[in-house]
């Protein structure tokens, strides 16, 4: 697709920014592409001044640094959304994103997930310990896997996980032993199995 570069093509893309909640779909290189288009402008100008020029400078160079800024508060409710979403880590959150935009966005999310290990997270741990006796009477307690092993059931891109690391790509029918949240997460959308060992023979 081939961007359209003009005064009037960036001006709608930032009446869009204002008057619309989500995120206007851009090009990778939106940004890129305008930064050069600027100063192509700018050498015209030197070529051929024009105080009408001037002003189209100007009012662009304005509408650019306007739509950045807008897009950057979008693009920190984003990350404070998707955190909890199911998909995250899917590349489909990232679709429409100027390259800038998606380091933006990967470098927020890396540092959510480090304020919950070191606040959020310490604070449950810092809560007083419980009894086994008052938390199952009857039963002994036993601790939760951390990592568990799956069967990949279709293709898989490189996903990033919630701890910002990227995993994969894996193949159908390839075995691997995953993080219990990055496995629920695939388990949930169909995309693996968990593999769960034999029941034991009775005698």
């Amino acid at each position: 697709m081939v961007l359209e570069l003009s005064y009037e093509a960036l001006r709608k893309i930032q009446l869009q920014e204002k008057h619309y909640s989500s995120l206007t779909k851009l090009e990778d290189d939106f940004f890129l592409q305008y930064r050069g288009w600027l100063k192509d402008q700018l050498k015209k100008l030197k070529g051929d001044f024009s105080l009408d020029a001037v002003k189209v400078y100007e009012n662009a160079l304005r509408i650019l640094n306007d739509v950045a800024a807008r897009r950057q508060q979008k693009i920190i409710l984003k990350a404070l959304k998707d955190l909890r979403s199911d998909d995250l880590g899917s590349p489909v959150l990232l679709e429409g994103l100027t390259n800038e935009e998606k380091e933006l966005y990967s470098s927020i999310l890396k540092l959510l997930n480090d304020y919950e290990s070191k606040v959020i997270h310490s604070l449950v741990e810092a809560r007083p310990p419980v009894s086994v006796a008052e938390e199952t009477p009857a039963e002994e307690v036993k601790e939760a896997p951390s990592e568990i092993p799956v069967r990949i059931l279709v293709d898989l891109p490189e996903i990033v996980g919630p701890d910002s690391k990227t995993y994969g790509p894996f193949a159908a029918s390839q075995t691997i032993i995953l993080s219990k949240e990055i496995a629920s997460l695939l388990i949930r959308k169909n995309a693996a199995e968990e593999i769960k060992p034999p029941a034991a023979e009775q005698y």
